[in-house]
């Protein structure tokens, strides 16, 4: 654990930081903890989300050049065609895309009440 004052390593089951001598508060601490993992998760939704953003950009980008034939005073002429085979699916990748960012930008947030934004404040000035 951690000390929220000065940084530094505290031991466990200690009440007082040895080095700064300020009050050592658990629940703080264990949030700190937790918040590792929460950020591990977060970067992961939003690299998930670049990647399927990449793939569906290239998705929709991709095109693919087909010979088809029409017919021109009964006889069937070549000619070449442009299709986009995989546009919707490329689409829909976009937009699961800039979800999972959005959502990798905004997880673990929580808002806060502006009595809590005080407490909060307060508390970091002790």
């Amino acid at each position: 654990m951690f000390c929220r004052y000065c940084g530094k390593e505290i031991p466990e089951g200690v009440n007082l930081c040895p080095y700064c001598q300020r009050p050592f508060e658990p629940t703080y601490m264990q949030g700190i903890q937790a918040s590792g993992k929460s950020n591990q998760t977060k970067y992961m939704i939003f690299t998930l989300g670049l990647i399927l953003l990449v793939i569906g950009f290239f998705s929709v980008t991709h095109s693919v050049t087909v010979t088809r034939y029409r017919s021109y005073y009964g006889f069937q002429v070549p000619y070449q065609a442009t299709e986009y085979p995989f546009q919707p699916l490329g689409i829909l990748l976009v937009i699961i895309g800039l979800v999972a960012i959005i959502a990798g930008f905004t997880y673990g947030s929580k808002q806060q009440s502006g009595s809590e934004k005080k407490v909060n404040a307060l508390q970091n000035l002790l």
